[in-house]
């Protein structure tokens, strides 16, 4: 349990991790772009919407809701069933530069620390 208390400090509230507010200028941004996607599905999407588009417009109209990570989540999974074959196309060619670059800097971060480890030996 101790250990779940120092996670949770940590990325809420302790020196090393990110900050609340940070955490929740992220959200709203992740919100942001996510509204402009939704609302280039509304001005293609087919009359009535599909039941996709009704679940991602209930998760949005909550009023005096703070919206979540969560949510945004939930909608941009949403989304990917809305989605033209182009815009398809962009977003997976985009997740997969994303997923590359993440991956590259993962092992970098490891040789960095494999380096550390072989010149501290020495």
């Amino acid at each position: 349990m101790r250990g779940i208390k120092t996670w949770f400090f940590n990325i809420f509230g302790g020196r090393r991790g990110p900050k609340v507010d940070e955490i929740w200028a992220l959200t709203k941004q992740f919100h942001v772009t996510l509204q402009s996607q939704i609302t280039k599905v509304e001005q293609t999407a087919p009359e009535p919407p599909p039941k996709t588009l009704e679940r991602i417009r209930n998760i949005t109209v909550v009023e005096n809701k703070r919206l979540t990570w969560q949510d945004a989540y939930d909608i941009e999974q949403q989304l990917v069933h809305l989605y033209d074959e182009e815009t398809l196309n962009v977003e997976l060619s985009r997740r997969l530069l994303e997923a590359g670059c993440i991956a590259a800097s993962q092992r970098l971060s490891v040789v960095q620390k494999l380096r550390g480890k072989c010149h501290s030996s020495r």
